[in-house]
């Protein structure tokens, strides 16, 4: 499932990373989880991010559909790919991620938990 973040709202995305740099843009992780369920119970399968810049005091964001396409298409294929994101970013995503549902985490793989280390 995928629906617009609430960053997302009221941008108008270009392709133009430039003209949307300034004092009051924000960067962003968007992150593609994919779920799945086996013997054990459900479980994080996938795990993928993708970066955005969003100014909303210009109503403008910057984001490479190709590689949030990319990046959606490998984490509904179980790929684990969060090293561009940065360890502080990866401790807050490994804390929701745990949090969210105890259960999933416990039942996701060796490769997933790793990815965070």
């Amino acid at each position: 499932m995928h629906a617009r973040a609430k960053v997302e709202k009221g941008v108008k995305w270009i392709t133009d990373k430039a003209a949307v740099e300034g004092d009051e843009a924000k960067e962003y992780w968007l992150c593609w989880v994919t779920t799945e369920r086996n013997e054990q119970g459900p479980y994080y399968a996938g795990l993928t991010a993708c970066y955005l810049l969003v100014n909303k005091a210009i109503r403008r964001g910057y984001k490479s559909m190709p590689e949030h396409v990319n990046m959606m298409d490998k984490s509904m294929k179980h790929h684990i790919i969060i090293d561009q994101i940065g360890d502080e970013n990866k401790a807050i995503l490994k804390d929701f991620l745990m949090n969210h549902d105890e259960g999933m985490w416990k039942h996701s793989s060796d490769a997933l938990h790793q990815a965070f280390n």
